[in-house]
C-alpha cells in the first residue's frame, strides 16, 4: 500500500480538525462522508453522518455507483483535480498530476485536500 494515510486525517467530519473530506454515493446518492479507514492504495472505509455501518469505497473521478467515492484537490492555479492516490505526503491525480499535499498548502506547488 506505500505510505498509507495517518490515522489523525480520518474521523467524524462534523468535528473541526484535521480530517480529510471525501464524497461517496453509500448506496443513497452522493453525500459528504467521513472516511474511517484506509483499506488499500486506493479503498477507504466511509461512513455518512448518522448512518449505522459503514461502506468500503474505492476512489474514481467521478462517482457514478455506490461503493465510489472522490477526494478533492485544489491547485494554487484555483484549479480542481480529483486524487488518484493518496499518500502521506503526495497526491496523484486522475489528471495526470503528482504533488504534495497539505490543509494549508504553503507555497505554489502545493495543492489542498479538503478537510473538515
Amino acid at each position: 500500500m506505500g505510505r498509507p494515510l495517518n490515522k489523525r486525517y480520518f474521523g467524524d467530519i462534523s468535528v473541526s480538525g484535521s480530517q480529510i473530506v471525501a464524497y461517496a454515493d453509500v448506496g443513497t446518492g452522493l453525500e459528504k462522508v467521513s472516511i474511517i479507514r484506509q483499506k488499500g492504495t486506493r479503498t477507504y472505509e466511509v461512513i455518512a453522518s448518522g448512518a449505522v455501518s459503514s461502506v468500503t469505497c474505492r476512489l474514481v473521478d467521478n462517482v457514478t455507483k455506490p461503493g465510489e467515492m472522490v477526494i478533492y484537490v485544489f491547485t494554487s492555479g484555483g484549479g480542481v483535480e480529483h486524487a488518484y492516490t493518496l499518500t502521506s505526503h503526495r497526491v496523484k491525480t486522475y489528471e495526470g498530476n503528482d504533488y504534495p499535499w497539505t490543509f494549508n498548502p504553503p507555497m505554489d506547488e502545493w495543492v489542498e485536500v479538503d478537510n473538515a
